[in-house]
């Protein structure tokens, strides 16, 4: 297949997310799809933001370690004004080739005294 210079190619994500020869019931929101099962296997993880092929993203596992250790440790929590009310962010999306969600404010907590001091460690 020759595909011009310049070209854009957008894979079909949405298809790939939603397969039923690999996913069982494809559309419905199951997280517990991807933690092993007695027969001990799960359902892959769909992970192809991360590229395809020889262009797939060489850090992708150090980045989903990072996320993980994130996720772990901190909390993200929705702004709070001069009297402690919480503010609750507008959500706004861009619109275009790639959509994304416009910056908004959060607050970052450390979860706990053991959370801090595993992040202290990997500092």
């Amino acid at each position: 297949m020759f595909i011009p210079k310049n070209t854009i190619v957008i894979p079909n994500l949405r298809g790939m997310s939603r397969d039923e020869r690999v996913y069982s019931d494809p559309l419905k929101y199951d997280p517990s799809r991807y933690l092993p099962m007695p027969e001990g296997k799960a359902e892959p993880q769909f992970s192809a933001f991360w590229g395809f092929g020889r262009r797939i993203c060489p850090g992708r596992h150090f980045a989903e370690l990072a996320i993980w250790h994130a996720l772990a440790t901190l909390e993200i929590l929705p702004p709070k004004d001069e009297r402690g009310n919480v503010l609750v962010p507008e959500l706004i999306v861009t619109e275009g080739f790639g959509s994304a969600i416009a910056p908004f404010k959060f607050e970052v907590r450390v979860r706990s005294e053991k959370a801090r001091a595993l992040i202290a460690e990997i500092e």
